[in-house]
């Protein structure tokens, strides 16, 4: 069997050994059989051009895309943004939202279809999340940002994609 090994700090870290039964040749007696006990050396990124908001364990090749609908609401109303995360590696199990008066984010509501290809972990993860506006006018959503470490490339990179503006009229009342 193979497993995917995400070590989220430095040292010799050690797997352990995995003990495994099987039935034996008459059908009766188990056979156990162990495998080695893995050392790994991990050693930590460089901290020359580490990106500001960089969280351990973020570490693989990354693409990040959003969709927001609608771009029209009234004061009070939501929206939603589907927050897609593609790629390889060590998936982020949350997301740096942008923090802005006069919007809400709730909790988000997460998929993902992630698993072992050609010998590495890839697929993808997506964060859907409600936004209440309560501020009319034009409003900007910002940008969210996924920095993390590229150890294909050996260098910091910055997964980002711009939520863009959502027209917020008065409310009736």
């Amino acid at each position: 069997e193979k497993f995917a090994l995400f070590p989220l700090r430095t040292g010799k870290l050690s797997t352990g050994s995995m003990v495994e039964t099987y039935v034996g040749p008459d059908g009766r007696r188990p056979l156990k059989r162990a495998s080695e006990d893995i050392v790994v050396q991990v050693t930590e990124p460089p901290a020359a051009n580490r990106p500001v908001g960089l969280r351990q364990g973020d570490v693989g090749q990354f693409q990040i895309s959003a969709l927001v609908q609608p771009r029209r609401v009234e004061e009070g109303g939501s929206v939603a943004v589907t927050v897609r995360v593609t790629g390889a590696g060590n998936f982020p199990t949350n997301l740096a939202i942008p923090e802005r008066t006069g919007i809400e984010w709730l909790e988000p509501e997460k998929k993902e279809s992630i698993e072992p290809r050609n010998g590495e972990v890839a697929g993808f993860r997506s964060f859907g999340y409600v936004v209440r506006l309560t501020n009319k006018g034009s409003v900007d959503l910002g940008t969210i940002e996924l920095p993390h470490w590229n150890p294909r490339a050996r260098r910091y990179e910055v997964a980002r994609t711009v939520l863009g503006t959502v027209e917020v009229t008065p409310g009736a009342n």
